[in-house]
């Protein structure tokens, strides 16, 4: 008979105890009680993984894709917005898409414990699919999200004279044992990108967003193309015609 009332009580107990256990004996204890969960974590990933790998093989490759991340536009209309650039662009009908994704929504404090799982599982999918280019995200939630290491230094990324138009708004990253700073993000607000805001795709009560692009993707120059277009659009126009 166990010496515990609950199986909580009984890892927490083994958990002081294997502070004063090697590292192989802690890996065991870990297994013990952990590997299920571990495993069942492990496994979504992969199968969004081959999910989202498997279905770019039967659409149109994308010219660009964003997520959009507590955004206040709908999936509904990710559409016209869509459309809006890859006309601005030129791009021809059929030939590559613009990819964007309003679905996903998370709260840093947990509020909305389905999204607290959904989105950093999808986030990572996505990267280890390499079939996002770039991401908004709200300030927020933004430090969880840069903290796990999901995005590129954006000096890779832009050029000279499109970082040193966005200097002011860069944001920089720090790493433990490293004396570097990383420009990862650009803090977005109505006055330097309104085409966010004039839009709808965020509002007033969002008047902060983070522009970081992945490290998994591989179309960078287009990553910079499109922000250029924000940075120099107010309004998009066929979402003002809607």
């Amino acid at each position: 008979m166990s010496d515990y009332d609950s199986m909580a009580e009984e890892i927490r107990a083994n958990k002081e105890k294997m502070k004063e256990h090697t590292g192989g004996e802690r890996l065991a204890f870990f297994f013990l009680y952990y590997k299920w969960p571990f495993a069942a974590v492990l496994f979504v990933i992969i199968v969004l993984v081959f999910l989202i790998r498997s279905c770019s093989l039967y659409q149109v490759t994308p010219y660009v894709s964003g997520a959009f991340i507590n955004s206040n536009a709908t999936a509904m209309i990710e559409k016209s917005y869509e459309k809006e650039y890859a006309s601005a662009i030129g791009l021809a009908d059929g030939t590559l898409d613009i990819c964007y994704d309003f679905s996903m929504n998370y709260n840093a404090y947990g509020e909305n414990p389905k999204s607290a799982i959904d989105t950093p599982i999808l986030m990572l999918a996505h990267s280890e699919a390499a079939d996002m280019d770039f991401c908004l995200i709200n300030e927020k939630e933004f430090e969880f999200f840069a903290a796990n290491g999901y995005f590129v230094d954006l000096r890779q990324v832009l050029d000279a004279e499109l970082l040193s138009r966005v200097s002011d708004s860069l944001w920089y990253m720090t790493y433990k044992n490293d004396p570097g700073e990383y420009p990862i993000a650009i803090k977005l607000t109505r006055d330097i990108a309104p085409y966010l805001w004039e839009s709808g795709i965020y509002t007033d009560d969002t008047p902060v967003v983070y522009y970081s692009v992945f490290f998994t993707s591989t179309k960078k120059a287009r990553c910079a193309e499109w922000l250029i277009h924000i940075l120099d659009n107010d309004v998009p126009i066929l979402a003002s015609e809607e």
